[in-house]
């Protein structure tokens, strides 16, 4: 191959790397984002009572979630939940898409309560995709 052709082929995989990150630079930009948000009732020492969790987005298809919750478990006791698991004082709950309701997850957790006082329900950590894999970025995350 003569040193024109070599040049020519140069040239081509500059160009095709160049429209590679403009094109990886463009899907970040349409991110989607999502909000976090939690019910906050109230309960009796002894008693069970329901936490709602919800992951909603206005601008985009949810696919895929996971996020981890802690708790104080000296105070709550995690019996069950939606698509969660754990205890001691940390809850994983995962979810794929519901077709009917793109834009939002939907999940129950349910607790007894151990001692009277205020019990907080956070967000340690999350990951939120799109229907195309994409991450979703949580520009609002509440507790309970």
């Amino acid at each position: 191959m003569n040193r024109n052709g070599l040049k020519r082929i140069k040239a081509a995989a500059v160009l095709i790397a160049v429209l590679l990150m403009m094109n990886v630079q463009i899907l970040t930009a349409f991110a989607a984002t999502a909000r976090i948000a939690f019910s906050d009732p109230t309960v009796k020492v002894g008693d069970e009572v329901s936490v709602t969790m919800k992951i909603t987005t206005g601008d985009g298809q949810l696919g895929k979630a996971d996020v981890m919750l802690a708790y104080d478990s000296g105070m709550l006791e995690f019996v069950s939940g939606t698509g969660a698991s754990g205890g001691a004082g940390s809850i994983k709950v995962s979810a794929a898409s519901d077709t009917s309701k793109p834009a939002e997850m939907k999940f129950t957790l349910k607790f007894k309560a151990k001692q009277a006082g205020k019990a907080n329900i956070t967000v340690s950590d999350q990951e939120i995709y799109d229907l195309d894999g994409q991450a979703v970025t949580v520009n609002k995350q509440g507790s309970s």
